[in-house]
């Protein structure tokens, strides 16, 4: 499928998501992309905004809730059916600052994504395997990248939704450390 054509069809699948708007707003509960309750009273705002932009003579039905989602709002019913989206643009954003350093010895190296899936890519920059104690690395690390991965607002709402969190470790020559994922059952 090529860009313009997936494009079109998430252009699709969030005018479809948020085909509700035919019935009253006020009938519909609203969430950021973050997942976060928005206002009915901000919505309606929003939503004058943008019937004030959009042509008069246009006829697409779909126009104001993809004005609503551009401006980040979209019903919450919605948002289970997005999420591939939303883990596909958190890896274009978090790739845009890759390689980076997450601590003194620990890179992002890139993050990868499928489906419901976030892969995030790391290495060990100063050590090899072989001076590693992998034991206690594949014992502390998934403790603490947990914390972090579990107490993350945006990460907690991605994975409410069925986002699987994967983590690999390389040493600095490339070899394996560990793998692991996260996920929400993992958090409680």
């Amino acid at each position: 499928m090529s860009r313009l054509s997936e494009k079109a069809l998430f252009i699709t699948l969030f005018g479809v998501a948020l085909g509700g708007c035919v019935t009253p707003l006020s009938e519909t509960l609203w969430v950021s992309l973050q997942g976060t309750p928005v206002p009915q009273s901000f919505v309606n705002e929003l939503s004058v905004r943008c019937l004030k932009q959009m042509d008069p003579t246009e006829k697409d039905p779909l126009a104001l809730e993809r004005c609503l989602l551009q401006s980040g709002v979209l019903q919450a019913s919605s948002f289970y059916e997005i999420t591939p989206y939303l883990v596909e643009a958190t890896a274009t954003r978090l790739n845009a600052d890759t390689p980076v350093m997450v601590d003194d010895a620990t890179r992002l190296d890139s993050v990868e994504h499928q489906g419901r899936t976030l892969r995030l890519n790391h290495t060990i920059i100063d050590d090899v395997v072989e001076d590693i104690n992998v034991a206690h690395f594949r014992r502390m690390v998934p403790d603490l990248v947990k914390q972090n991965t579990c107490f993350a607002p945006p990460m907690t709402v991605l994975m409410e939704n069925d986002v699987v969190f994967q983590y690999s470790y390389i040493d600095a020559e490339g070899k394996p450390i560990t793998e692991f994922s996260i996920t929400l059952s993992d958090c409680q």
